[in-house]
């Protein structure tokens, strides 16, 4: 299994940044980066080492397992309930079972891999990992989104960041599908008296509502006129999940639902629908619980929003499941135009986006316009969550912000004016495309105190930039500024 160009280099700041002594170390990488296949490429990379990799599902753990055997060369021990490891240098474990307190006899491992990392932030859990920390490990994290479920940033907990390629840095380089978008308001889907619980909305008061039959069939006239190929509709709760999948086929759609609660649906039955949807025997998912962290159906072409969140890292990964290329499509190819341009001539060019809410005005939600504008890193995400401390934000920082939000609002409100109406109604012919603008490199503050500080980073003599690249101390996040500018420059003298 050849490793792609940024996984390799993923791995190699890795292993950098525990040499110089980085005990908690986090990787935000883009929904189907392929954060299984760097974190077993690490594993072979660091061949005296022990590995430990902890995953928060069953199925989880037999996919990180499988890859861990093709990429290492070597078995790979699963730690699970049925499954028990023996002495292997790597395992696979699920968090459960080690929480129950078989942790005990990995502690000494070298390198603890924590998959989908942003949940899992139980006191229980991180205090286990300070145990492996204390007895010697390093824990490395690894994300789709650089924040928690709770919209905590992760730095609070992990202290140095090696390696951040968001969404749409994957679509630049050619290694994801774009978006587009439409976004449709049903008439009897009304959220007014949805409660927000944990910080996002009811999703047994979504259920209760979305599982009514009026606003089910302006979703089924929906799904009957905006779906292209395969399709899964996310629903919040399991009754409307299977409320949908009975109802669709009156409208000629073949479906079937899929739910996490095993006393509802087996898990046997669970795998086989599963299979027919990966295999093109369904039109539509119908899905709660289920499609979200680490399903992988690169034939998903479109995705039905049937559950509204406050949450941007659950949007992040329902939308993630569509962004895959289709198999073999960009494979072997060498530079971003030529990944790029095979994606356009695939029968997967673009990936939709159909996002059903009551109200986007109201600029509680997170809608499809939000998705795909630039994402933060962790360091600015923090700076703008909580601020930090010595470094206040100037009022030319401040209203770059406010100018960007706004610009986000009008955005928004713009996409309402164009496709206003109820799902029976026509709905708006165009497509509209959610990409926001790419904040370029050379825009960015530079990132350290001194002569140049508050400066654009395009406004820095190449001398400075080569210094402080050679600077042993400076953060890895200030260090991918000054990597990335030079990056910039070197393609501006080739062009």
């Amino acid at each position: 299994m050849k490793a792609r160009d940024y996984q390799q280099e993923c791995c190699d700041r890795l292993i950098d940044a525990m040499a110089v002594g980085h005990r908690w170390i986090l990787c935000t990488l883009f929904t189907g980066a392929g954060k299984t296949v760097i974190f077993s490429l690490l594993a072979k990379m660091l061949c005296n080492s022990k590995i430990l990799i902890i995953a928060p599902m069953r199925e989880l753990v037999w996919q990180a397992a499988d890859t861990a055997d093709k990429v290492t060369g070597e078995y790979t021990d699963v730690e699970m309930a049925g499954a028990w490891g023996q002495d292997g240098r790597v395992t696979v474990a699920s968090a459960q079972t080690l929480l129950r307190g078989r942790y005990k006899r990995f502690l000494g491992v070298r390198v603890i891999i924590i998959d989908e990392c942003h949940t899992q932030f139980s006191p229980a859990f991180l205090a286990m990992l300070r145990e492996f920390v204390e007895a010697g490990g390093y824990v490395i994290g690894f994300t789709a989104t650089p924040f928690r479920m709770d919209g905590k940033p992760l730095m609070e907990v992990y202290e140095h960041e090696a390696f951040h390629m968001a969404a749409e840095d994957g679509i630049d380089q050619g290694w994801c599908v774009p978006p587009l978008a439409k976004i449709v308001r049903c008439r009897h889907f009304k959220m007014t008296d949805v409660r927000v619980t944990g910080g996002d909305f009811s999703a047994a008061d979504l259920d209760l509502i979305m599982g009514a039959a009026r606003p089910l069939s302006e979703l089924c006239v929906t799904i009957q006129r905006e779906r292209r190929g395969a399709a899964i509709a996310f629903l919040p709760g399991v009754a409307s999940a299977r409320a949908l999948a009975e109802m669709a086929p009156k409208y000629g759609i073949n479906a079937a639902f899929v739910c996490g609660d095993k006393s509802i649906q087996p898990e046997e039955e669970r795998k086989q629908i599963i299979t027919r949807y990966r295999q093109g025997d369904l039109d539509l998912l119908c899905n709660c619980q289920v499609a979200t962290m680490g399903f992988d159906a690169p034939i998903t072409e479109t995705i039905f929003m049937a559950r509204p969140t406050k949450s941007l890292v659950l949007a992040l990964q329902i939308y993630g499941r569509a962004m895959r290329p289709l198999p073999g499509v960009v494979d072997g190819l060498e530079t971003a135009e030529e990944r790029r341009a095979a994606i356009a001539a695939s029968d997967k060019p673009t990936f939709r986006i159909i996002d059903i809410t009551d109200s986007v005005a109201d600029h509680r939600l997170v809608t499809a316009v939000d998705m795909f504008v630039k994402e933060p890193s962790l360091r600015e995400f923090a700076r703008e969550a909580a601020g930090e401390a010595g470094e206040p934000a100037s009022e030319e920082d401040l209203l770059a912000q406010a100018a960007e939000k706004l610009r986000k609002a009008k955005l928004i409100e713009e996409g309402l004016r164009a496709l206003h109406g109820q799902a029976e109604a026509e709905l708006h012919s165009e497509e509209v495309s959610i990409r926001g603008q790419k904040k370029d490199i050379a825009d960015y503050k530079v990132p350290l105190r001194g002569r140049y500080a508050g400066k654009r980073m395009g406004d820095l003599p190449d001398g400075f930039i080569d210094w402080a690249l050679r600077q042993p101390t400076i953060k890895g996040w200030q260090r991918s500024y000054f990597r990335r500018e030079k990056q910039r420059r070197s393609a501006l003298q080739h062009a």
